[in-house]
């Protein structure tokens, strides 16, 4: 049907609603497809081509951190702040943080396509797959299994008298996944050979860490070798693992709508399992504030993660309140800077010491209960009003203050409560959806 017709067959109201979104993308002379389809968050070709993007953009940021370091070892003095907080080899930086994340986002994909998935079997597989990802995020993040290793070899136990019943258990869900995906048929065939070739990268680090004990590295001309070698075949594993997870994910997307993949799993938390969290902060923390080491901290990923998901949860909503995208980049900034700047740093604002880390994860939950306080009705909005005050009063002497204990508990909490504002967020735009 031509335009001119087509827009004598709608009334006021129709046409009134066109020019309205013809005046926000500033289109004066304009088509009513080009009206319609631009910046359509919800089509299937633009999640599709984020899944692609996804995928390319993990590639390119794993290969800019190996390469950084060779480029440390042969220009030790050049850009030193920067290198150092990429280089993959060292804890609580930038390089150690994409490690965590990529492997949080493995978790999160698989969670997702267990929660799409009919057959329970298989439903239950993918989510074991997913608590075996959110281990090893865990893991990179806050040196997990050198802390058990050394509580170990404390006891007298040996180094891996307590390691080896949590190999077992990450071992007994890995092999359950893969024998339902490989009764399952053809279809899963593929995801049990990339499941396999990706943990068989990360088996080869394990043993390349036990030669790492056995020979003396330092002023060796081949030490970058090594660590490339290492960490390499560490983020090689993970992109086989996210191919893998993410080609049953595009086979999919077709069938669920946008309030349903993806990030399913980040948009339906319960209440209970935030308060679970939430029960976790002072006891990563007081961990954090007790054992003060170059390794990672849980306090680290908890924070990290959590604000990570807070800032993804609300991506699939962008179509209906654009301005979303402030808290979504807040909330990934927040997590930056836990590891960029460290729990420590601080600024002086009239002559106060204002810890940067705690100003900046105060400003993106503030942002997020900002946000869900716009589309709630007047009862809900005060409610978070009052929540929002409530926390700020709380958290304001961990902001001025410089215990380390205060500002660990301060940055987790805010994270938590930046996850339940935008779960909240999501949770009134699926009801709206549904009406």
């Amino acid at each position: 049907m031509p335009e001119d017709e087509l827009l004598r067959c709608l009334g006021q109201k129709e046409l009134d609603v066109i020019n309205q979104l013809a005046t926000w993308y500033g289109r004066r002379d304009f088509s009513l497809e080009r009206v319609v389809g631009f910046g359509d968050f919800n089509t299937l070709e633009f999640r599709q081509r984020c899944v692609v993007l996804w995928f390319w953009g993990a590639v390119a940021i794993s290969a800019l951190l190996v390469l950084a370091l060779p480029f440390h070892f042969y220009f030790p003095d050049k850009a030193q702040f920067l290198i150092r907080k990429l280089l993959l080899t060292w804890e609580n930086n930038l390089g150690a943080w994409w490690s965590g994340i990529l492997l949080f986002m493995l978790a999160v994909h698989a969670f997702d396509l267990g929660r799409a998935t009919l057959d329970k079997h298989l439903a239950l597989a993918w989510k074991l797959l997913a608590g075996v990802f959110l281990f090893l995020s865990a893991d990179e993040m806050g040196s997990m299994h050198e802390r058990i290793s050394l509580v170990s070899s404390d006891l007298g136990w040996g180094r891996w008298t307590l390691l080896v019943p949590v190999a077992l258990v990450l071992a007994g869900c890995l092999s359950y996944t893969l024998v339902t995906f490989w009764r399952a048929g053809d279809n899963y065939t593929g995801i049990v050979v990339g499941l396999v070739v990706g943990f068989g990268f990360f088996a080869t680090v394990v043993l390349q860490e036990h030669v790492e004990h056995l020979i003396e590295w330092r002023g060796n001309p081949l030490a970058w070798m090594r660590d490339v070698a290492e960490e390499g075949a560490e983020l090689a594993g993970m992109l086989v693992l996210l191919f893998t997870v993410l080609r049953p994910y595009c086979r999919i997307m077709p069938s669920y709508p946008t309030h349903q993949l993806p990030f399913a799993s980040l948009t339906s938390l319960s209440s209970i399992a935030l308060l679970t969290v939430l029960l976790m902060v002072p006891a990563f923390a007081e961990m954090g504030d007790q054992i003060q080491d170059r390794r990672g901290q849980l306090s680290t990923w908890l924070a990290c993660v959590v604000f990570v998901g807070a800032g993804l949860s609300v991506l699939p909503w962008l179509n209906r309140w654009r301005g979303l995208l402030i808290p979504s980049a807040a909330c990934i900034g927040a997590s930056l800077s836990v590891v960029f700047f460290g729990f420590e740093s601080a600024v002086s604002v009239l002559d106060l010491q204002i810890n940067l880390v705690v100003a900046i994860s105060a400003t993106a939950a503030a942002l997020c209960l900002f946000c869900l306080s716009q589309i709630q009705s007047e009862k809900r909005s005060t409610r978070t009003g009052l929540i929002a005050v409530g926390a700020i009063i709380l958290l304001v002497p961990m902001l001025v203050g410089t215990e380390l204990f205060g500002t660990l508990v301060a940055v987790q909490a805010l994270a938590v409560l930046s996850m339940w504002a935008t779960a909240s967020l999501a949770s009134q735009a699926r009801a709206q959806v549904r009406r």
